[in-house]
């Protein structure tokens, strides 16, 4: 079992960060029916119940609590678009200051020095393994009962870009969130997938999709033993009844 380190936030400043969390949300709300004290363009700024409850779950993970929930905010608010546009994202600052945080972190433009690649630490009195990235740490690893599950060997490049979104994703890994990864065909999102599951030892299952697959093709699929046709668990239904990770990938 993999579980994220204590939050490294007091608990009075983790509790005072989510009580401003609470201040956005009624003023988003507020902003979106009536237009509030904030600029127009916060008319279009939304965040869920949902949204929220992840924010306040980033609070004391990794970076100071008020700026990891700005971040997460910043990524619940801009959703599938992926950023918001220049009123939004003003808007948006905005709403922050009044609540009492601060502004979302500016994305990295490559001007400052590259953060380190991720590493694994481990203590020499007990031997438990804690995975590094960035200032997120997330431990301890255990070992995996069928390593050929693992991704490994393959080629990946630890570029400060991939680091960051390892970050990101290690985040809400400790946070117990589930993720969706967006992005045009080749961009490398399995790529970064199975290098946070390398780098957390975690066994995962492939399954194959296509237009034609059925809801029976999903838990059972067929074999050939000692001559015989033989139904076996789908990846989906090992990953489910063993705790794995599952990667699909759609084809046609």
């Amino acid at each position: 079992m993999i579980s994220p380190l204590p939050a490294s936030g007091p608990p009075d400043e983790v509790a005072a960060v989510r009580s401003q969390l609470l201040s956005l949300f009624a003023m988003l709300g507020k902003a979106g029916a009536a237009g509030g004290a904030l600029p127009p363009a916060a008319a279009e700024l939304s965040l869920t119940t949902r949204g929220l409850l992840r924010c306040a779950d980033h609070a004391g993970q990794g970076l100071a609590a008020a700026e990891e929930v700005s971040a997460a905010v910043a990524r619940e608010v801009a959703g599938r678009r992926g950023a918001l546009s220049p009123s939004g994202a003003a808007a948006l600052s905005a709403a922050l200051r009044q609540s009492g945080l601060p502004p979302p972190p500016p994305p990295d433009d490559g001007g400052g020095p590259p953060p380190p690649p991720p590493r694994i630490e481990e203590d020499a009195a007990t031997g438990e393994r804690t995975l590094v990235i960035g200032s997120s740490r997330v431990g301890p690893l255990v070992a995996p009962t069928r390593p050929e599950l693992v991704p490994s060997e393959f080629i990946f490049h630890d570029s400060a870009a991939h680091t960051a979104c390892l970050e990101r994703m290690l985040r809400d890994w400790a946070c117990g969130h589930h993720m969706l990864l967006l992005g045009n065909q080749g961009v490398g999102k399995n790529k970064v997938t199975d290098r946070l599951l390398e780098l957390l030892s975690y066994e995962r299952e492939y399954m194959q999709l296509h237009r034609d697959t059925t809801v029976a093709a999903l838990t059972q699929t067929p074999a050939l033993t000692d001559g015989k046709l033989v139904w076996q668990d789908s990846p989906l239904v090992r990953a489910i009844t063993h705790g794995r990770a599952l990667s699909s990938r759609r084809r046609g």
